[in-house]
């Protein structure tokens, strides 16, 4: 293999999954991951700590939809998103230190991450809107999140990659990696585990909002039948 490319096999992240499959060799294809022959130690720090401010970013987004919610273990397991996030953004700001110093910000991160900030800045701007939300409020926006769960796999995919091609790394840059191999594989575990918890959420919404309706009917029925006594 030649110097500065990098092999496509060790991206096969999951042998069950061609979405992931798909998109690993997507990023490899527009020279995302790692940039393959143009990619020199700026790039690729530059990456990592984009990477970075995207997690910082969905870990304040997490902690203010907690803060403002209403149902305690809704609220319990958002603040659980929000610290992971907060914790991947120190490992992959570390990263990237490691190679090289970056101050990229988020318009930057913008031109190198795509569509990826999208849906953070969305619902970001959502929840600046209101002090509180509502049960409805917070379905919608736990939905968008869910329904446009592209940033939970691109980390996933990032994590994976970086887990495995470390010793790749080491040998094409100078950096190693390797001491950050056990806190990578939990960031990907993290990243699945956000997927579930959303979904959990989600529906812990819909039967509270059920319960909220059906408690409306029982009152609206109520209301009838004392009317229809009075008249």
């Amino acid at each position: 293999m030649p110097h500065g490319s990098i092999s496509k096999k060790p991206l096969l992240v999951s042998s069950n999954s061609q979405t992931t499959y798909s998109l690993a060799s997507c990023m490899i294809e527009e020279q995302i991951v790692f940039g393959g022959k143009s990619a020199d130690k700026t790039s690729i720090a530059g990456f990592l700590h984009c990477l970075g401010n995207v997690e910082e970013e969905m870990g304040v987004l997490f902690f203010d939809l907690s803060e403002k919610g209403e149902i305690v273990l809704v609220k319990q397991q958002l603040l659980e998103i929000s610290n992971d996030c907060k914790k991947h953004a120190a490992l992959f700001w570390g990263l990237s230190k490691r190679i090289e110093s970056s101050t990229l910000n988020m318009k930057d991160c913008q031109k190198k991450l795509g569509n990826i900030t999208t849906t953070v800045e969305r619902v970001s701007l959502e929840i600046a809107k209101k002090e509180k939300l509502t049960v409805e409020e917070l379905h919608e926006l736990i939905s968008i999140l869910e329904g446009s769960s592209v940033e939970e796999q691109f980390i996933q995919i990032q994590a994976k990659t970086l887990q495995m091609m470390s010793s790749e790394i080491n040998r094409l840059y100078g950096v190693n990696f390797e001491e950050f191999e056990e806190q990578l594989m939990g960031a990907s575990r993290d990243e699945e585990n956000h997927r579930i918890l959303l979904e959990n959420i989600r529906e812990s919404l819909e039967t509270e909002m059920k319960k909220n309706l059906d408690s409306l009917k029982v009152k609206y029925q109520d209301h009838a039948d004392w009317v229809k006594t009075e008249v």
